[in-house]
């Protein structure tokens, strides 16, 4: 039997389980071994949803080799912590605001991307959007190199002391996966990633269902170059919220593919 290669590096050293999401977002609300339980909720597709409790955040996949899971995702993970912590964890009095410059706006992008793309590896191949090429570039530039990349952070005002995961795929054509779409919502901070190679981010052959979006969301990747200036430096939280379930799939399934043969199919979710 072939050896299983890195998703990341192709590399043949041994591959570990890699975290969906890091652990340390779970000690954020005391989630250890003999400490406070979260709630894990996990919808692999528009009829089944999964809720469990554990002692951590305890959903792992086999993608990620030693190296790159103690290395460059480490070290991404460590950059991003102190940005969106404060997002997570809500404070007694209700959420704290929090300036998104260009480079917390480049971080939170980048490791949304690398945690939607190893959420993808909980579904068979076929159901998975990115390639490998993505995933070493990734890994190799610390940017984003994939074209028709949007990543928007909202703001989940019911109370979650857990982590809530959606992954879904646009399809145009039977089981062919044209489009990624992921939510994870930890705590109060809400991330959505959308991917589309042919429209290059601009939407040319998809519709958006209605929705104050504007409102719910920000927009952090393409960065927009008005944060340079500090007075157009975008704050977090958006002027309003998610307020339940219902409303982060109705956020997962907003896009919709024009003259597509399918509708948006549910491939699998984070944790």
């Amino acid at each position: 039997m072939p050896r299983v290669l890195c998703g990341f590096c192709e590399g043949p050293e041994k591959i570990t389980n890699e975290h969906v999401l890091g652990e340390w977002i779970g000690h954020l609300w005391g989630a250890r071994r003999g400490g406070r339980q979260m709630q894990h909720t996990l919808t692999r597709d528009t009829d089944t949803t999964r809720v469990w409790q554990a002692y951590r955040l305890d959903q792992q996949v086999r993608m990620a080799c030693g190296t790159c899971n103690s290395g460059w995702m480490h070290q991404l993970e460590e950059k991003v912590r102190p940005i969106i912590t404060p997002m997570i964890v809500p404070k007694a009095a209700g959420v704290r605001q929090v300036s998104l410059d260009l480079l917390s706006q480049l971080l939170i992008a980048t490791w949304a991307v690398k945690t939607a793309m190893v959420a993808e590896y909980l579904n068979p191949p076929h159901q998975r959007y990115f390639v490998q090429e993505e995933r070493r570039a990734l890994m190799a530039g610390g940017v984003l190199p994939i074209p028709g990349t949007h990543i928007w952070v909202g703001c989940f005002a019911k109370e979650n002391d857990g982590a809530k995961g959606l992954l879904a795929g646009l399809v145009h054509e039977p089981h062919v996966v044209s489009a990624h779409v992921s939510v994870f919502a930890l705590g109060q901070f809400t991330v959505q990633v959308f991917v589309e190679r042919r429209t290059a981010g601009y939407f040319g052959n998809l519709a958006v269902r209605p929705g104050p979006w504007d409102r719910l969301l920000i927009e952090v990747w393409p960065p927009d170059t008005r944060s340079a200036t500090p007075e157009s430096i975008p704050v977090w939280p958006p002027p309003l919220a998610f307020g339940d379930d219902n409303s982060l799939s109705a956020l997962c399934n907003r896009f919709l593919a024009l003259g597509a043969e399918g509708m948006p199919y549910h491939s699998g979710s984070g944790s």
